[in-house]
């Protein structure tokens, strides 16, 4: 008969090699032993289930957690710390919370489950129970701050390590970063993004793939192992299709529904590419098109379009308040820089007759000095959002027909941000109805490939659209 018998327990430096013990009264006693040991010493007997291992392995100077309810996410956050603090001597680490309740309730508790009492030199309470401070015999000290305080209270202190249990505010998430520049501190989060896609899902988590200070987890409910298949499903039955994303699986979603959910940055989102490679006529000819605006950003993208119709938008240029003259200057720059370019398709509100003086916009855009190639684009919301979707999709190899560089860093957010109307009665379907709203790098993508962009000798294409202009489109 064989015992499996835990390897931070010693057997015969218990017992001695010479002990009289048979195999199951020895076993007995061990299990016995490995009780003991690891209600006293939990930091050094616990074993991380297979979702949390990574992070505990992990020193980047931000380690980000986002997680579903009861994934385990604090509990690891508590053990990391609980070892940190023990294991290194006279450092400072801040713990932050929601709120002082939550202290209470939930953070504090986890850590004295992981903090052994022998290491425990002092603790400081506010009121009602709420630790303010833990000081241990190795003078590293654990400080616990919320939500609830001011900015200021997180200004002065140096810091080693911070956790931030649940998202907080981005002016104390500031101001607490500074703390840990003076040595080179380490952030750690753990948290359900309840609130949406906020200022941590754009400045941390969408950043992780570039950022090499930056390291991102997810952890997934029913991955948890002290969880019955049971309870997951109850709690599915309790939620909606988005709840089921946020609270059991800890992803980012809009509270009002993203019109491109299926874009990923890490799968679209690819390095910056030379203009010697862009300009390669063999490999890509250049597509582009352009909203326009004055008040709000004019955004022009240009993309490469490679045999296999393949899209890279590779640059955008996007500011607001330019002249007609201004933006035929700078955009006019940009665009001579590729050889192998066609016409660039426009917002067809240039194409309105003004009023006051009988012109249309894209006449100006036309004429010299630093005229523009300009085609109307076909404007139906519906069909190039649709359009744009399909571009998105990507096969198990993660093989999209649509990549954008990193630069195109307006683009991007529109992206991850673009959003359906609100709908405030909830006996109604969801809107399908795009939010007018940072929506200028869209709109121009838009534009863009509802054209089914493809490779072509540009000279060809120009007549082609030549053809189209002059008979008004």
């Amino acid at each position: 008969m064989k015992y499996k018998i835990h390897k931070k327990i010693d057997p015969l430096s218990l017992y001695g090699a010479k002990s009289n013990m048979t195999p199951e009264e020895l076993y007995k006693e061990l299990l016995n032993e490995y009780k003991i040991r690891s209600e006293k010493e939990r930091i050094k007997f616990f074993v991380p289930q297979p979702q949390q291992q990574p992070v505990t392995e992990d020193n980047h100077k931000i380690v980000a957690v986002s997680g579903g309810n009861r994934s385990g996410k604090t509990h690891i956050g508590a053990y990391i710390i609980a070892k940190e603090a023990v294991e290194n001597d006279n450092i400072v680490i801040w713990v932050i919370s929601v709120s002082y309740d939550v202290q209470r309730e939930v953070t504090q508790k986890k850590l004295l489950y992981f903090l052994p009492d022998y290491e425990i030199d002092k603790m400081t309470f506010k009121t009602r129970g709420i630790i303010d401070k833990i000081k241990l015999k190795n003078k590293t000290e654990i400080v616990f701050k919320t939500h609830e305080q001011t900015v200021e209270s997180f200004s002065g202190a140096s810091v080693n390590h911070i956790w931030f249990d649940e998202e907080p505010p981005k002016d104390i998430y500031a101001e607490a970063y500074m703390r840990t520049l003076d040595n080179r501190g380490r952030i750690l989060f753990t948290l359900t993004p309840v609130n949406g896609m906020t200022w941590i899902y754009d400045d941390i988590f969408s950043k992780a793939y570039k950022d090499k200070d930056i390291s991102i987890y997810n952890f997934l409910t029913e991955n948890n192992t002290t969880i019955s298949r049971d309870e997951i499903e109850k709690m599915k039955e309790k939620y909606s299709e988005d709840e089921i994303e946020i609270r059991l699986h800890g992803a980012f979603v809009s509270k009002a529904g993203l019109v491109y959910k299926q874009f990923k940055e890490e799968v679209h989102v690819i390095p910056q590419i030379p203009i010697e490679e862009i300009n390669n006529k063999q490999k890509y000819v250049i597509w582009s098109a352009m909203d326009f605006g004055y008040t709000n950003p004019t955004a022009v993208l240009w993309a490469a379009v490679d045999r296999g119709g393949n899209v890279i938008v590779f640059n955008e240029y996007y500011r607001s308040e330019r002249t007609i003259d201004q933006l035929k200057e700078d955009i006019s720059a940009l665009h001579n820089q590729y050889t192998n370019k066609g016409v660039l398709y426009c917002d067809p509100s240039l194409w309105r007759v003004n009023p006051v003086d009988g012109h249309k916009l894209s006449t100006y855009f036309k004429q010299s000095p630093n005229s523009l190639p300009i085609v109307k684009a076909n404007n139906n919301v519906d069909l190039g959002i649709n359009i744009v979707r399909d571009y998105l999709l990507y096969n198990e190899h993660r093989e999209p027909k649509l990549h954008i560089t990193e630069n195109c860093e307006n683009l991007i957010y529109e992206m991850r941000h673009y959003e359906n109307k609100q709908v405030k009665n909830l006996t109604k379907n969801a809107s399908e109805e795009p939010k007018k709203f940072r929506d200028h790098a869209v709109d121009a993508l838009r534009y863009l490939l509802v054209k089914r962009p493809y490779f072509y000798t540009p000279k060809v294409e120009e007549l082609h659209e030549l053809v189209y202009s002059r008979a008004g489109y």
